[in-house]
């Protein structure tokens, strides 16, 4: 039973958070993803623009930039919109899980709809980010 501690005590922080004080934190990687799924939710773009990393907002403008070309000018140079206009609604998060932490890098499992996935967390100025930059590499 004791290693069921740490998962609880994962899942109570989460609760806290989610139901608690509603200001965004970016003082350890599972309440900067809380506070970026919350922003997206609300439709806080800019807030949630800045939880990502700031490679993965350098991927995204360049995608954005590149999407737009390509459209001969029937898409907009939009990169929040790329991110958060056409997203469906996020599922309400179950669970987070640090599954590994080294210095400023962190992976979470997280839990939403009954689906888990991994995402990684970087430590940047101003806190923890959400990083998707390599999965935007093509």
């Amino acid at each position: 039973m004791w290693y069921r501690a740490p998962t609880l005590a994962v899942a109570a922080v989460a609760a806290v958070l989610l139901l608690g004080c509603n200001r965004p934190s970016w003082n350890t990687p599972e309440a900067a993803y809380v506070s970026l799924a919350r922003a997206a939710q609300k439709g806080e773009h800019e807030l949630a623009w800045g939880a990502l990393s700031q490679a993965s907002r350098k991927e995204l403008e360049q995608r954005s930039k590149s999407l737009a070309a390509a459209s001969g000018g029937a898409l907009q140079d939009d990169p929040r919109a790329l991110v958060f206009g056409s997203a469906p609604p996020a599922q309400p998060i179950e669970e987070i899980k640090v599954v590994r932490q080294e210095d400023r890098l962190a992976v979470l499992a997280v839990t939403a709809g009954g689906a888990s996935r991994e995402v990684r967390m970087v430590e940047e100025e101003g806190g923890w980010k959400l990083d998707v930059s390599e999965a935007l590499k093509d």
